[in-house]
């Protein structure tokens, strides 16, 4: 990128009462993204307290390492939307969205055992007690492919392979 225009871009960000606005006449922000993003941050503002065993508990025993990698990863993963273009007007961008609301449902789904049942089989097991740190990866691809952008893609499986590593820290504390 040329020096110069490095400047404008942040002498315009820093100078501009409304950088937003700027970000808008840009065409880099994206509003799709509280489309996208909207009912997850949403389930889990609500839902996140009813879960029996909240991993913060738990967070003095995680490497630290691992917790400041995944809250990075996890900003720029829900960030990342906010820049992306999203495509919604072609025929593949249907399917595209089939992928991600069946991955919001799977998502949302995961959770209900675990809140309804936390004593039972499943939500006791491994692979039950870790849906909610998984299935994230059907819905955050169905984002990339809605942007048709591979970066967020491999973004996306980190983010979803150090959250399986945390939780996984966490289900052995309490199993």
């Amino acid at each position: 990128m040329n020096p110069d225009k490095t400047y404008q871009i942040i002498e315009r960000i820093f100078h501009n009462p409304n950088p937003i606005g700027w970000l808008k006449k840009c065409g880099n922000f994206n509003s799709g993204f509280f489309l996208v993003l909207g009912p997850i941050l949403v389930w889990n503002a609500i839902f996140s307290s009813k879960l029996t065993h909240p991993t913060f508990e738990f967070d003095e025993t995680i490497p630290q390492w691992v917790l400041l990698t995944e809250n990075v990863v996890r900003l720029a993963v829900m960030i990342l939307p906010l820049f992306m273009p999203l495509r919604w007007d072609t025929p593949q961008s249907q399917i595209e969205m089939v992928v991600y609301w069946l991955g919001v449902l799977v998502y949302f789904a995961s959770w209900i055992p675990l809140i309804v049942a936390p004593d039972s089989a499943w939500s006791n097991s491994l692979i039950g007690f870790l849906a909610p740190a998984y299935t994230p990866l059907i819905w955050l691809v169905g984002i990339g492919l809605i942007a048709g952008w591979w970066p967020y893609l491999i973004l996306s499986v980190i983010f979803v392979g150090i959250h399986l590593r945390h939780w996984g820290w966490v289900y052995t504390l309490v199993r």
